[in-house]
């Protein structure tokens, strides 16, 4: 079988644009500036969006990991599905009442969306004959957010595994339900990055030789030296011979 590249461009944040074959995904890529902690889209982002502008050309399915400013803004979906045809949603099941008018609105215009909650939870959803999606509920990281509906997604492309992470609560969740499942790569904020190496603060492991490590404010919004963190290679690391892949600038590029 032909092995097709995944290209993965940033946005900000957690934001990214997932391209396969003929196929487009955007991952927590849909959010404002409004009570947004970490850094917004970059300037002509959300323009090229709505107009289908280089990359943004196709918008096949958009994904969402939870519900907070950095990551999903329901208003800003809904102005998007005004100008462009998706061929479905995923996000998790929120009582919020900004999601629940998103959802009313895509009810009433017939747009598919899988509305996450325990019962997907492993479910294995084909998207596209080369392309399935899986979405599994985890806590977010801090007490504060406990009540916050939040997945992380694995991604698989011709069989070639990708996990997202996003702010998962890498303190209490091992990911044991992945057994020794193969992943291609792993994507995880500065902070799951960091505590990956340290067996007091994370349980579990995953069988992965890359980390993909987004989430990260760029230079100008980081107050929390993120950017260093990313860029940093624990001894760990260089002893797993693990290739790390910071993700930190605006419309960075990789490929797996």
């Amino acid at each position: 079988m032909e092995r097709y590249p995944i290209r993965v461009t940033l946005l900000a944040n957690a934001g990214v644009l997932i391209r396969y074959r003929d196929t487009a995904l955007l991952l927590d890529g849909v959010f404002g500036k409004k009570d947004n902690p970490f850094s917004e889209l970059p300037a002509g982002c959300r323009d090229a969006m709505l107009r289908g502008r280089p990359p943004f050309e196709r918008l096949d399915y958009l994904l969402f990991s939870h519900y907070h400013p950095d990551h999903f803004t329901p208003g800003m979906v809904r102005e998007l599905l005004e100008r462009r045809t998706v061929k479905g949603l995923f996000y998790p099941a929120d009582g919020a009442p900004q999601v629940q008018c998103l959802d009313d609105w895509l009810c009433r215009r017939g747009i598919p969306c899988v509305t996450l909650s325990h019962k997907t939870d492993r479910a294995v959803i084909r998207v596209e004959p080369y392309i399935t999606v899986q979405a599994f509920m985890t806590t977010h990281l801090g007490p504060e957010y406990r009540d916050v509906p939040h997945v992380c997604y694995l991604l698989s492309f011709d069989g070639r595994h990708v996990l997202f992470t996003a702010d998962t609560d890498y303190l209490h969740e091992d990911f044991s339900r992945l057994g020794d499942m193969p992943l291609d790569a792993v994507f995880l904020n500065p902070l799951f990055y960091r505590a990956y190496f340290s067996d007091r603060l994370f349980h579990g492991h995953f069988h992965t030789d890359t980390l993909c490590v987004y989430h990260v404010p760029f230079r100008k919004d980081d107050r929390m030296h993120m950017q260093d963190m990313a860029r940093r290679l624990p001894p760990g690391a260089a002893e797993q011979k693990l290739r790390v892949l910071p993700l930190t600038e605006p419309m960075q590029q990789i490929e797996l």
